[in-house]
């Protein structure tokens, strides 16, 4: 019976250290409960989880999609000439806040965009 809690409570604490890195907690919990300390452990030294190399990130939802996308999966925004010139800004026509190019929502006073 005590080894079963220590696995449970060891499990929990695998799956919530992963979860704050990125990764999957189902996947942790059980290494946890399997492997008990050690799957703290190695919960613990595992790095975040970052992007393929075949990802980038969103310009307007700031989610990981592929580099060939033409659209976004996650917000439907056209993201085919996103990134292709930074220094590009237009002003909002509320405030006058010099907004990125493709941007779709004002930083300075969140006035939305026509597209």
């Amino acid at each position: 019976m005590g080894y079963f809690l220590v696995a449970i409570c060891c499990g929990i604490a695998s799956a919530m250290i992963a979860s704050s890195k990125g990764r999957s907690a189902g996947g942790w919990f059980f290494l946890g409960l399997l492997l008990g300390p050690f799957g703290v452990i190695f919960a613990a030294i595992a790095g975040k989880e970052g992007p393929a190399g075949d990802e980038r990130k969103c310009p307007f939802c700031a989610e990981f999609i592929k580099k060939e996308a033409v659209v976004c999966k996650h917000c439907g925004k056209d993201v085919s000439g996103a990134g292709t010139d930074p220094d590009s800004t237009i002003p909002c026509t509320q405030c006058g806040h010099e907004n990125p190019l493709r941007a779709y929502k004002c930083e300075g006073c969140g006035h939305y965009f026509q597209d």
